[in-house]
């Protein structure tokens, strides 16, 4: 690829980075996003123009909603990664491909390879991640459908082995750690993918998490159930 082209291409994606958790963000940041798209229409002869800050509404001074900039970067990236050398976008391809592959629960993995292996919108993996990780310990458990998220965690995963449903271990530090795992990705990646749409995951970032989940999905496999611990559903 020409090496202007993948400054302004890496300009974009690094400003994709930065606008990962924000609402808002400096015009001047936006003011980069607009000097590399029109550089990018310069090398590569494409009309981006519809795609222009002003035109996403962005004002001159303050700052900006970055929600109406996800998917202009992503449309940009999408048209001009698409004009790479066909072995150029084979090794990127492939390259996805190992990554994905790393997902070893074949379930977890066929719901999420098509998601990770395209190119915006990744926020989508952790919910449907999460979502394999609900129903396997509602498998795994027989609980009822009518508990969900935190509370089917905390119905049958306990710190205590001799109270906890599903025990990972006897051993009351692992147990706890286990337990601690099952709530933390709940808490923080169900509950929050969940309820609201995340603009700005990474395909790394989602990567991650599905691995994460991967892990408590191997560990739920090794689990026994305990018939002596009082349930309540």
């Amino acid at each position: 690829m020409d090496e202007q082209l993948e400054l302004q291409l890496n300009k974009l994606r690094s400003l994709r980075k930065q606008f990962a958790g924000n609402g808002r963000v400096p015009v001047a940041l936006v003011r980069i996003y607009d000097e590399a798209r029109k550089e990018i229409e310069k090398l590569t002869e494409q009309d981006f123009s519809a795609l222009a800050a002003r035109q996403l509404g962005a004002p001159a001074t303050g700052s900006v909603f970055v929600i109406a900039l996800y998917p202009a970067i992503d449309q940009i990236l999408l048209a001009t990664e698409a004009l790479l050398p066909r072995e150029e976008r084979e090794e990127a391809s492939a390259r996805v491909g190992r990554m994905v592959a790393l997902i070893e629960d074949t379930e977890l993995r066929l719901h999420c390879a098509d998601i990770l292996s395209g190119q915006s919108r990744f926020n989508r993996a952790i919910i449907v991640a999460t979502t394999v990780l609900e129903d396997r310990v509602r498998s795994v458990s027989q609980a009822p459908g009518s508990l969900y998220g935190a509370g089917l965690v905390n119905a049958c995963i306990k710190a205590d082995p001799a109270e906890s449903l599903l025990v990972l271990s006897q051993d009351a530090g692992e147990q706890r750690g286990f337990a601690d795992m099952a709530r933390g990705i709940v808490g923080l990646y169900r509950n929050q993918h969940h309820h609201k749409l995340v603009a700005g995951v990474t395909r790394a970032q989602a990567l991650k998490v599905c691995l994460c989940i991967d892990e408590m999905l191997r560990l739920l496999a090794g689990c026994a159930v305990n018939g002596q611990a009082k349930v309540t559903w």
